[in-house]
């Protein structure tokens, strides 16, 4: 989040092979990796990418 500029609420735009909004949320603890961008299965879908 840092790198990207965001902060937790902020809306941003995913593009593939179709483009999608998405709310930014920060991982859980556990989850935490500085080069790693989560995306639930929706979003994927809804941009056509796995």
């Amino acid at each position: 989040m840092e790198f990207l500029k965001v902060e937790p609420g902020d809306m941003i735009e995913i593009i593939g092979k179709k483009s999608s909004c998405a709310i930014v949320w920060p991982a859980d603890d556990d989850n935490k990796a500085p080069d790693m961008v989560r995306i639930d299965g929706q979003t994927r879908k809804n941009v056509g990418v796995g």
